[in-house]
């Protein structure tokens, strides 16, 4: 499935016509971000699926027209109740969260005229955990290839496509790890402004 995305994204930016390209995502530009992600979280330590959320700061650079490269940091807003396998012992309950993300990635953009636009996105996160019962907390953290989609809309009341700084809303899907025995996938909702 992962070489699928990969190959669309190849796909747009090879074949997708220059002159549809517009102003907001030529080489030299910007963009800075803030997103809220609804995480899902699935361990073999930890029994079930469990549902933090985060909050996503990224930063991204087109070193090509439509081609950015892209930095991100994020820390958990709230935990979710979780079970932990604990061999002979049973299991503990608790609560897992998100103790930080960060990552870089290079993005693919594919203009949509004046109303936005569609990404798509891969590269490496580092990720840390916590699962916290009432006498203590266990960090888990791991790294690894990480891959996503999304698209981008203008906000018309700040829009100025051809000149500096305009903002837009966007939703995303975001598989920050797919380590076997140990994902964590985002679906996201945020706001971004380019300049």
């Amino acid at each position: 499935m992962m070489k699928k995305y990969l190959s669309i994204c190849l796909f747009i930016m090879l074949f997708v016509p220059a002159a549809v390209f517009s102003g907001p995502l030529d080489q030299g530009s910007g963009y800075v971000g803030l997103q809220y992600g609804y995480l899902s979280h699935d361990q073999d330590r930890i029994s079930g699926d469990s549902n933090p959320t985060a909050l996503v700061a990224k930063v991204g650079y087109f070193v090509f027209n439509q081609i950015a490269l892209e930095a991100r940091y994020g820390f958990g807003l709230s935990d979710d109740s979780a079970r932990r396998l604990d061999g002979t012992d049973g299991v503990t309950r608790g609560d897992l969260e998100l103790d930080y993300l960060y990552g870089a990635y290079l993005a693919g953009y594919l203009p949509l005229g004046e109303i936005g636009s569609a990404y798509g996105l891969f590269g490496v996160s580092d990720v840390k955990t916590s699962f916290s019962d009432n006498s203590r907390s266990t960090p888990d953290s791991d790294s690894g290839f990480s891959f996503g989609f999304g698209a981008n809309l203008y906000i018309p009341y700040f829009k100025n496509i051809h000149e500096d700084g305009h903002w837009s809303i966007g939703i995303e899907y975001m598989r920050y790890l797919s380590e076997s025995g140990y994902k964590l996938t985002s679906y996201g909702l945020g706001v971004a402004v380019r300049f």
